[in-house]
C-alpha cells in the first residue's frame, strides 16, 4: 500500500483509510500523520451528554444546544486521538483500582486515573 495514496483517500472522505494509515506497515509515517491530524483538527465542544436527553427533560449546558455527543466520535480530532492514545488509555485503566467501571447506557465514559492532560482532554471530549 502507498501511504500518500491512503492519506489522499482519507482526506477525500473515506474515513476507514485511517485504520490502514495507523497499521504496522507505516510505523514511522502513520503515527506522525495521526499526530498532525490530531493537532490541526478542531476540537469538538466539551458537551459530553449532548442533547440526546432533551426527551428526559435534560438541558444541555450553554453552548451545547443542538450538539450530540455521538457527533464527536466522528470528528477527525476524536478519530486521530483514538489511534494515538488507545494504548495509553488502556494502560491507565489497568493502573486504576477496580479497573474500568461500567458507565451505563449513553452516559459519558469515565476518565481513568493518571492520564496526561492532553489525553484526558481528548478523553473528555470524545468518549
Amino acid at each position: 500500500m502507498n501511504f500518500d495514496l491512503l492519506v489522499e483517500v482519507y482526506e477525500g472522505g473515506y474515513d476507514h483509510a485511517l485504520i490502514f494509515i495507523e497499521g504496522d506497515r507505516f510505523l514511522e509515517r502513520g503515527p506522525a500523520y495521526m499526530r498532525e491530524l490530531f493537532e490541526r483538527s478542531e476540537r469538538p465542544p466539551l458537551c459530553p451528554w449532548g442533547d440526546e436527553f432533551v426527551d428526559l427533560d435534560y438541558r444541555p449546558p450553554q453552548g451545547c444546544e443542538g450538539y450530540s455527543s455521538s457527533k464527536a466520535h466522528d470528528t477527525p480530532f476524536c478519530k486521530a486521538g483514538g489511534h494515538l492514545f488507545k494504548k495509553e488509555v488502556g494502560e491507565a485503566w489497568a493502573r486504576t483500582p477496580g479497573g474500568k467501571p461500567y458507565h451505563g447506557y449513553m452516559l459519558p465514559e469515565p476518565v481513568p486515573e493518571g492520564l496526561p492532560e492532553e489525553v484526558e482532554d481528548w478523553h473528555r471530549r470524545c468518549l
